[in-house]
């Protein structure tokens, strides 16, 4: 029985999709690729976080080379990543209580890691699970009893496999940085924002080259669930069925 850490971030909070994903890596191996990590940016001379809203020309180089890297870990199957979309402005947001759309993309967290992070991993390893901290996480914490609750009733668990929850500021987290910058280009590329006149040459570069990495012929066909590696979930609402 291992330990596995999972990492989780959100994308696109006012675009057509909404895109929140998870990051999966040994407990044992994530020195080695902290690592790796900090000597990226050494080689780009990084002074300040990476991520996708910061994608500008002069920064380019570095994003690729962490869209480079995620792929890497994922094809030596160090780490494995998790995309789910959901179709946001098709929601009624007010149905999610006070928050609205924050408590939505609360939601679509629970949902991923209940469904990914416990699916594929609870069964015969502990989770530690680090969310980029703010308003849409905040209550996730709260949730470890309901998470190993459902991953029993609707896995098949015998274990209560989430033992931590904590969330992280992305600013002094280079694992959430990772994630950050190739989920972003994906979800720009789920939103068409790599076709918009108004949207920089280099963020349009960036969004191709990430779906270029994931092999896949298009983002609109959700993966098999036994693609554990690289899954994409195209959520359909229970009114499109």
């Amino acid at each position: 029985m291992g330990t596995i850490v999972y990492f989780c971030d959100e994308s696109s909070f006012f675009d057509n999709h909404m895109g929140v994903a998870g990051l999966a890596v040994n407990k044992k191996t994530l020195p080695s690729i902290l690592d790796e990590l900090a000597q990226i940016n050494d080689d780009y001379n990084v002074v300040s976080e990476v991520k996708w809203q910061n994608a500008k020309s002069r920064r380019a180089n570095t994003h690729m080379a962490y869209i480079d890297y995620l792929f890497r870990l994922i094809e030596e199957s160090r780490a494995h990543v998790h995309v789910r979309f959901a179709p946001f402005k098709e929601y009624d947001h007010s149905l999610s209580g006070q928050k609205k759309r924050v408590a939505t993309v609360g939601k679509m967290h629970y949902q991923l890691l209940l469904h990914r992070a416990l699916r594929f991993y609870g069964e015969s390893n502990s989770i530690i699970i680090h969310p980029d901290g703010g308003g849409c996480t905040a209550e996730l914490p709260k949730l470890i009893g309901a998470l190993n609750y459902d991953g029993k009733v609707k896995h098949g668990h015998k274990n209560s496999s989430v033992q931590h929850i904590e969330c992280k500021d992305s600013k002094y987290e280079p694992m959430l940085q990772l994630l950050d910058v190739t989920l972003g280009a994906l979800t720009a590329y789920k939103n068409n924002r790599h076709t918009d006149p108004i949207t920089n040459a280099t963020k349009k570069e960036l969004a191709e080259y990430a779906v270029s990495k994931t092999n896949l012929a298009s983002l609109e066909r959700s993966s098999p669930m036994t693609a554990m590696k690289f899954n994409l979930w195209n959520v359909r609402p229970m009114w499109r069925r």
